[in-house]
């Protein structure tokens, strides 16, 4: 996913800014200030719990969350047949195991598993304590003995929306302050966190410009 800004970053006169924090987003007459400084637009595109935490200006969240711990596993060599991805169906460790080195293209011997919402709810206060769990069960469904060289557990809080509304995003009446994800545009999904995304755009860029 991260491919598609990479992409969006090479465009001339696009400045991309990495590793900053914001505390705060606030309409501020017909500007957005983001902490002190002042902008004509801004779109908050992240879990709509996190947003509302920095932005009182945002529509509080209607929805309810699973969340997830992603496990990911580096191993010596590739040990498991080719695949892309797999759902685990009816397993109460995992419900999803994605091969990272045929994502990125370049064949690493990484594995990402998603450890199912429940287990994840009870471990999320210590994530790494679902590490044996996890690499047990992703040896038992992908048939393999090799145990990995390195482990790290990531906790994703707001994996998934339980539900989503079919309006594409969220935009405020008087200022050019939008919220997108995959809460709308009838998700969740990732092709309805990008519409939502893309549509905010568009509706960001007919105000600044006065386009009809």
């Amino acid at each position: 996913l991260r491919s598609v800004v990479e992409a969006m970053a090479e465009v001339p006169g696009v400045t991309v800014h990495r590793s900053r924090e914001v505390a705060t987003v606030a309409v501020a007459g017909s500007q957005v200030r983001v902490d002190d400084e002042l902008r004509d637009a801004v779109a908050v595109c992240m879990p709509h719990p996190q947003a509302v935490r920095i932005s009182a200006d945002l529509p509080e969240s209607r929805h309810t969350w699973e969340p997830v711990i992603a496990v990911t596993c580096v191993f010596d060599r590739r040990h498991w047949i080719e695949l892309d991805g797999v759902f685990v169906n009816d397993d109460p460790v995992l419900t999803w195991i994605a091969d990272d080195g045929s994502r990125r293209g370049d064949e690493a011997p990484v594995l990402v598993a998603h450890v199912h919402p429940l287990l994840s709810a009870r471990h999320l206060d210590d994530p790494a304590s679902v590490a044996p769990m996890a690499v047990a069960a992703l040896q038992r469904v992908l048939g393999i003995d090799a145990y990995p060289d390195w482990v790290d557990c990531h906790r994703w809080t707001y994996a998934k929306p339980m539900s989503a509304s079919e309006d594409p995003y969220w935009l405020h009446d008087e200022a050019n302050l939008g919220l997108a994800g995959d809460a709308w545009s009838g998700g969740p999904r990732v092709e309805a966190a990008w519409l939502s995304g893309h549509r905010l755009g568009l509706a960001l860029g007919t105000r600044l410009t006065g386009a009809a």
